[in-house]
């Protein structure tokens, strides 16, 4: 039995085969970039709130001012960094999940419902 072989060479596919895949690789890297920094922000927001630090008195206070809301996008970024694998990056954003439930801890169930409250939420009385 022989086997034949082409004697010419195979054409070239038609467009570039790996365009795709490099926009891809760099919307992937641009990601993990804003996530470092996003990450950069809190740990600066952390810091700020630990050592009593308002400078820059404008972006500094407001962030602490916002501590409920401006840690929250470390969770999703811990979750995707964790089943992407990136170890390092979801390890600082677990650490940063572990600051904001610090942080704001204190504050949950310190406060009772207002009075105008009673008796009009949560009321499953048939009447």
């Amino acid at each position: 039995m022989t086997t034949i072989t082409p004697t010419q060479p195979a054409a070239r596919p038609a467009g570039p085969t790996h365009g795709g895949a490099g926009a891809l690789e760099l919307a992937s890297r641009t990601a993990w970039i804003a996530a470092w920094v996003v990450v950069a922000a809190l740990v600066w927001v952390t810091l700020t709130r630990q050592f009593d630090v308002t400078f820059p008195a404008r972006v500094t206070v407001m962030l602490q001012a916002l501590v409920p809301l401006v840690y929250l996008p470390a969770y999703p970024i811990a979750v995707v960094a964790l089943v992407r694998r990136r170890w390092f990056l979801g390890g600082a954003c677990a650490l940063l999940v572990v600051v904001h439930v610090a942080a704001i801890y204190p504050a949950l169930g310190s406060r009772s419902l207002p009075t105008w409250t009673a008796g009009r939420c949560c009321s499953l009385r048939s009447r």
